[in-house]
């Protein structure tokens, strides 16, 4: 999510259902807890910048993909929402335009084989699943 992109259609969405009176749930942490203890430090440290960035971007909830890491999740919200039930008030009116350019902007970062093919893995796996 700390793609431009991703970060524009994250303001984006809130900007939009907000507007509307609607919640705007953040994205699903595909990340899942390792038994591994150092690998799980690392699961648990990117989920929580992943929802630091969306709560703090005005979204009122998230989804996650393992129970084991609702603790995380609510920990962060918990901190951002305080006493408040959502953050229907953060209307984004106040940010750039967002156009397509800036929707449709590449990644950075380097492109290779062996990640494609983690990423094919995981898409038949969730397919799968």
């Amino acid at each position: 999510m700390s793609q431009p992109f991703l970060d524009a259609y994250s303001r984006l969405l809130i900007k939009t259902c907000h507007r509307r009176g609607a919640f705007a749930m953040g994205g699903m942490s595909a990340l899942i807890p390792s038994k591994d203890p150092a690998r799980n430090a690392w699961v648990l440290q990117r989920v929580t910048e992943d929802k630091q960035r969306e709560a703090h971007n005005g979204h009122d909830g998230t989804w996650i993909a393992h129970p084991g890491l609702a603790d995380t999740a609510m920990a962060v919200f918990d901190a951002v929402l305080g006493n408040r039930p959502n953050q229907l008030s953060v209307t984004r009116e106040e940010d750039a335009p967002i156009d397509a350019t800036t929707l449709l902007a590449p990644c950075t970062g380097e492109r290779t084989e062996a990640g494609m093919r983690a990423n094919i893995r995981v898409a038949l796996q969730y397919l799968e699943a």
